[in-house]
C-alpha cells in the first residue's frame, strides 16, 4: 500500500526487488496443471484437495515404504514450523505435452491449502539428470522455456545455479601455461590450477576426469581425492599415465577435468573380509619373458618369491591394457576350491511370478578381494621391471571365481534366492509389486555397504520392467536372448571352418542356446556329421573317439545352410516361460533317425507356452533301432521324462505326454520286454 505514494521512478525501483512468481506449466499424469517451481525446496508438496479433485484414484502410501520400518520424516518450512503430511504418492511428470521424456517422482501430500503443487528440488534434480541426454544446458534451458515465459538466457542460468550449488560442476581445473610432456609408459604428476573462487573455509573435492575430452589413445588422467583451501585459486596435482610406447605432449591451460564438492566423506565399514589362499600340491617355480608393464593401483607389489608366473597385456575395447597372467602351471598344482557356481537356468528359473527387477555390477570385483598373505607368493609373475605379486585377487587364478561366488553368498546372506541371486560380480534383485522392489533394494544395498562393496553406477540399471542379465532379457512375461550377446554368433556366420577343431567351436557356441531353438539336432546334423565322418589315414587320427582339432574337413553349402538356419534362430528367439510348480505340465516328444526331440509346457491360464526346447542326435547302437520302431519313441520318451525334463516334471502337480502311439501299443500288450524296453 505504501508503493503506492511513491514516485513512478521510485515505484519501479521497489518493483525490481519483488520479481514474477516462477511458476511452470507441467502435465500430471496428463493432467496439465500450473505447480510452483521451487529450488529452496528439498521436497515436492501436493495439497490433499488438488490431489482429490483430479487424481481421486492414486493411492496415498505410508511414508515407511520409502524410509525403512519405524523411520520418519520432519518436515519443517523456511522460518522452522512443522509441515504435516499424510504420505507420499507416486506420479509421472513432465514439463509440457512435446516433452517426449516423462519422469516417475514422489510426492508428499499435505493437508494444508496450498495454491498449487510444489516442485521441489528432488525434482528440479531428477529433470536435470534426465537432461544428460541433451547436447548442453542450452538445450535443457529451451526445453525449460517452452513451459515458462521466460527468456532462454535466463533459463540457462538458473540451470548453471542449480549445478554449481549441487556440486555437479564446482570448477575446471587446467594446465598452466607451460606445455607438459608425459613419457612413455609412465606416471606423471602434473601441477594444475582451479580457479575455486571465494569459498569460506577447507573443503574436500573430488576430481573427475573429462569425459568429452578427446584424449590420445592410452592416455589415462586418474581421479583424485583432495581438498581446496580458502582463496581463490588453488594448485593441486593430479597424475596422468601413459601407457603408449612414444611421449605425449599435452599443450598449455588444457582442461584436464573438474572438481565436484560432495557434503562429506564416511569410511564404509565392514563386518569381515574372506581371503582367497592357494593351496599347492607341489612348488615348481619357473620364469618367463613377456612384452606390458604392471599397472600400479596398489593391487600389486614388488616380490621375492621363488616362483613365478608369465604374463599377458590384453587390449580392452575403450583402448585400455588389462594385465592378465598365465596361471596355467599354478593352476595344475592348485587344489580344486568345489564351491559352486550357480547354473545359468536354475537362476533364471527362479525369476518367474516376478515383474520388477534391478542388476548391480561391481567396480573391479575381483579387486575388490584381498589374496591371502601367505598365499601372495604364488602369484608372482615376471615383468622386465622386476618381479611382482598380487595383493588383490587376479584374474586367471582357478579358485578366483569359486573364491568370489562364496563372498558374495556370504555378504547377502539370508537375502540370496529369496530376492537377489549373485552370479559371480552380477546380482540380480527381483520382486512381485514395486513396493516390494523399492524395499528389496534398500535391503541389498545395505547388506553390500556393510561388506564393503563397490558398484559400477553406468552399469547398474534400477527398477526396470525388462533388464539384460548374463546375456538374457528378462522379464515379467518370460526370458529370450540378449540381442547385444549374439555378436559372436553373427560373425560366424562369414567365417568358414577348415578343422575340425573350429567346427566344434562353433556347434559349441551355438550349443549354448540349444534350449532356444526347436529342433536344433536336426537341424545341427549335417555339421555334426562332419565330426563323426570316417578318416582314411595309416595313423590313427581320432583321440578319445573323436577327430583331432587340427584334422581337415570339407565345408560345404548344406554345411553353411545349417549353420544360417541355426544363427537365425539364435537372433530371432522365442520368449520362454517360467516353469510353475502349480501348473500342470505338457510334454511332446518325437523321435526319427535325424534323432530325438522334446518340448516342455506349462499350461498356464488355458494355454501352453514353452519353457524349454530339447534334442539330441542318436548314437551308432541307437541308429539300429529303425528294425523296431516302438524303441527309437520309447527311448525319445524315457529321454524326455526321466532325464531332460525330470528335474521339472518331478514338482508338477500332473503332466501328460504326448508322443506317436502305435509303436508304443507293443509295450501294454506284450507281457515280456526285452532288455531295451525295460531299461
Amino acid at each position: 500500500m505504501f508503493a503506492s505514494h511513491l514516485s513512478p521512478k521510485k515505484h519501479a525501483a521497489i518493483a525490481k526487488l519483488v520479481g514474477r512468481k516462477c511458476s511452470v506449466r507441467c502435465l500430471v499424469h496428463d493432467v496439465d496443471m500450473e505447480a510452483l517451481w521451487d529450488t529452496g525446496a528439498q521436497v515436492s508438496i501436493f495439497p490433499e484437495q488438488v490431489l482429490s479433485d483430479n487424481f481421486s484414484d492414486l493411492k496415498i502410501r505410508d511414508i515407511s515404504e520409502l524410509l525403512g520400518a519405524g523411520s520418519g520424516l520432519n518436515l519443517t518450512a523456511a522460518n522452522g514450523t512443522p509441515i504435516p503430511y499424510k504420505g507420499w504418492v507416486e506420479t509421472r511428470f513432465r514439463l509440457n505435452r512435446e516433452d517426449e521424456k516423462e519422469i516417475t517422482v514422489p510426492f508428499l501430500v499435505t493437508p494444508e491449502q496450498l495454491e498449487q503443487p510444489i516442485i521441489g528440488y528432488n525434482v528440479i534434480e531428477l529433470f536435470l539428470q534426465e537432461g544428460e541426454n541433451y547436447s548442453d544446458n542450452l538445450s535443457v534451458a529451451h526445453h525449460i522455456v517452452s513451459s515458462r515465459n521466460v527468456g532462454v538466457k535466463d533459463a540457462e542460468q538458473l540451470i548453471n545455479i542449480i549445478q554449481r550449488n549441487d556440486g555437479e560442476l564446482f570448477c575446471q581445473v587446467k594446465i598452466s601455461k607451460r606445455h607438459i610432456t608425459i613419457p612413455k609408459k609412465a606416471t606423471k604428476t602434473v601441477p594444475c590450477r582451479a580457479n575455486t573462487g571465494t569459498i569460506e573455509n577447507t573443503r574436500p573435492v573430488l576430481f573427475e576426469p573429462d569425459e568429452k575430452q578427446e584424449w590420445p589413445p592410452r592416455l589415462i588422467v586418474h581421479e583424485t581425492l583432495t581438498s581446496v583451501k580458502k582463496g581463490k585459486s588453488t594448485i593441486m596435482q593430479v597424475q596422468v599415465t601413459n601407457d603408449t610406447m612414444h611421449d605425449i605432449v599435452l599443450p598449455g591451460r588444457t582442461v584436464l577435468g573438474s572438481l565436484e564438492l560432495f557434503r562429506s566423506v564416511t569410511p564404509i565399514e565392514t563386518t569381515g573380509s574372506e581371503k582367497l589362499r592357494v593351496h599347492s600340491t607341489s612348488t615348481l617355480p619357473g620364469s618367463e619373458t613377456l612384452s606390458g608393464r604392471p599397472t600400479n593401483k596398489n593391487f600389486i607389489r614388488r616380490s621375492k618369491s621363488p616362483y613365478s608366473s608369465s604374463v599377458v597385456c590384453v587390449r580392452k575395447k575403450d583402448g585400455i591394457m588389462r594385465l592378465c597372467v598365465d596361471y596355467r602351471a599354478l593352476n595344475k598344482k592348485t587344489i580344486q576350491d568345489r564351491h559352486p557356481i550357480p547354473r545359468m537356468q536354475e537362476t533364471l528359473d527362479n525369476l518367474g511370478g516376478n515383474s520388477w527387477f534391478s542388476t548391480l555390477d561391481q567396480r573391479k570385483a575381483y579387486h575388490q578381494g584381498f589374496v591371502s598373505p601367505d598365499s601372495q607368493p604364488f602369484t608372482a609373475f615376471v615383468t622386465p621391471w622386476g618381479l611382482y605379486e598380487w595383493v588383490r585377487i587376479p584374474f586367471g587364478l582357478t579358485n578366483a571365481p569359486a573364491s568370489f561366488q562364496r563372498f558374495m553368498e556370504g555378504c547377502l546372506g539370508d537375502l540370496r534366492d529369496q530376492i537377489c541371486i549373485p552370479y559371480l560380480d552380477d546380482i540380480i534383485i527381483f520382486s512381485k509389486s514395486f513396493e516390494e522392489h523399492v524395499e528389496h533394494v534398500r535391503l541389498v544395498l545395505q547388506k553390500l555397504q556393510q561388506h564393503g562393496v563397490k558398484l559400477k553406477p553406468g552399469k547398474c540399471r534400477l527398477f526396470k520392467r525388462q533388464v539384460s542379465f548374463l546375456g538374457i532379457i528378462v522379464s515379467e512375461k518370460g526370458y529370450n536372448i540378449d540381442p547385444k550377446a549374439t555378436e559372436a554368433v553373427i560373425l560366424s556366420k562369414s567365417k568358414i571352418p577348415r578343422t575340425a577343431g573350429e567346427v566344434r567351436r562353433v556347434i559349441e557356441l551355438l550349443g549354448v542356446y540349444r534350449r532356444h531353438i526347436k529342433d536344433f539336432s536336426k537341424i545341427a546334423k549335417p555339421i555334426y556329421e562332419l565330426l563323426g565322418g570316417k578318416v582314411n589315414t595309416n595313423q590313427n587320427s581320432r583321440k578319445n573317439g573323436q577327430l583331432p582339432s587340427n584334422h581337415p574337413i570339407q565345408w560345404s553349402m548344406k554345411h553353411q545352410t545349417a549353420l544360417n538356419t541355426l544363427i537365425d534362430c539364435v537372433t530371432s528367439p522365442p520368449i520362454l516361460a517360467y516353469p510353475d510348480c502349480s501348473s500342470p505340465c505338457v510334454v511332446h516328444t518325437d523321435a526319427s533317425q535325424n534323432g530325438l526331440g522334446a518340448v516342455l509346457y506349462p499350461r498356464q491360464g488355458g494355454t501352453l507356452r514353452v519353457i524349454a526346447y530339447a534334442s539330441r542326435t542318436l548314437t551308432q547302437a541307437e541308429k539300429n533301432y529303425h528294425l523296431h520302431a516302438g524303441k527309437l519313441e520309447s527311448l525319445a520318451l524315457k529321454w524326455a521324462v526321466s532325464k531332460q525334463f525330470r528335474d521339472y516334471l518331478y514338482y508338477a502337480p500332473s503332466f501328460v505326454v504326448y508322443t506317436d502311439n502305435n509303436p508304443l501299443t507293443y509295450i501294454l500288450s506284450t507281457a515280456k520286454l526285452n532288455a531295451t524296453g525295460l531299461r
